[in-house]
């Protein structure tokens, strides 16, 4: 039901101003306006629901949104009603009593909808682009009812997001859509769901994932499997989340102090610069294998651009098997007795012939 995309923005920063990344969340589950058999209006679902994860980066700012309807079709487009909320009760109307006078056939039209734009028809049919949102006239959700009480916002500056952390967009925000029209027979919908849009901007390093992932464990191998044999470890380091925007804030390093014995290695120091590449692409380290299996712990900081992450894996070192020693060899006090034995042989058959 709920897709994610990750998009890359295509601005190109004049000198001096950092990149911005843009972040698109989906939900493609049909909306259907109204749900058959007719409840008053409402669609379904009601609400359509999509999580937002953005970064957690300390200079990433939210610096635009936007939403958008994918495939709207209605006979009577004028009685939808669309409201957008948020993970912390804003609200904002994108659009309703608009496109009048003309029906929305499949394949339907795309709307965007940001702070800005031209306004969407209210006396002529709309067709697909990028608009305000806004109302005319009133609009009519259900009450009691689940979506939140007005006043409604009327931009998405008013949502209080605009300028502040990208983290504090985060969570559920959905979409409310109802029919207010007098008849249950109007067909309509969004075909292919909808989108919640987000630009970020600041200089954001890129953050590693690891295989296997902290804090593993990361068990060594040998060939031998004797006592006193090496047994070699590896931790694959790669970047899950590619940075954005310029300068020294943009690059992550991985550094692990020295673990303790029998452990040793694990001195490389993986960086990543936007969104890569990690050169070496991974932690290698060795143990001295002994007759019982040895655990220890690696202690790394990844350093996102001086705000620094505490990464730890425990690292196993395999038991080996005990050298056997060799069924033919004699310890030293088995050949001092042997000796003797010959000795006292040899001195028996000494008497005997003399």
């Amino acid at each position: 039901m709920k897709a994610h995309r990750l998009l890359l923005a295509a601005a190109i920063a004049l000198p001096g101003l950092a990149f911005a990344q843009t972040f698109t969340f989906s939900n493609s589950t049909p909306i259907a306006v109204p749900s058959p058999p007719a409840t008053g209006g409402i669609a379904s679902p009601y609400p359509s629901p999509i999580l937002v994860a953005l970064t957690s980066c300390p200079n990433a700012t939210i610096s635009a949104m936007r939403a958008r309807v994918l495939g709207f079709e209605a006979s009577v487009p004028q009685d939808v009603d669309v409201l957008l909320s948020g993970p912390l009760g804003q609200t904002l109307v994108l659009f309703g009593d608009r496109c009048y006078t003309s029906p929305l056939p499949p394949p339907g039209i795309d709307l965007t909808f940001e702070d800005g734009a031209a306004t969407l028809p209210v006396a002529s049919s709309c067709s697909s682009g990028t608009y305000a949102p806004g109302q005319f006239g009133s609009v009519s959700f259900p009450l009691p009812a689940p979506q939140p009480p007005p006043p409604y916002g009327t931009t998405f500056a008013s949502l209080g997001l605009i300028g502040g952390p990208a983290a504090a967009a985060n969570g559920t925000w959905a979409l409310w859509v109802v029919d207010e029209g007098s008849f249950a027979t109007d067909p309509g919908q969004f075909a292919r769901g909808w989108q919640i849009e987000f630009d970020i901007t600041g200089a954001c390093p890129p953050i590693f994932s690891y295989t296997p992932t902290p804090p593993g464990p990361v068990t060594g191998s040998h060939t031998t499997g004797l006592v006193g044999s090496t047994a070699n470890l590896a931790i694959g380091v790669t970047v899950a989340t590619p940075g954005f925007g310029t300068g020294a804030p943009a690059t992550t390093t991985l550094i692990c102090s020295p673990p303790p014995t029998p452990f040793t290695g694990f001195t490389q120091t993986p960086t990543a610069v936007g969104d890569g590449p990690v050169s070496p692409t991974s932690l290698t380290g060795t143990c001295t294998v002994a007759a019982t299996t040895q655990t220890a712990t690696l202690n790394c900081i990844e350093d996102r651009g001086g705000f620094e992450v505490p990464i730890s894996f425990q690292l196993v070192c395999p038991a080996g098997i005990p050298v056997a020693r060799p069924a033919h060899t004699l310890s030293g006090q088995a050949l001092l007795l042997l000796a003797l034995a010959l000795l006292a042989l040899g001195a028996v058959a000494y008497r005997r012939l003399s």
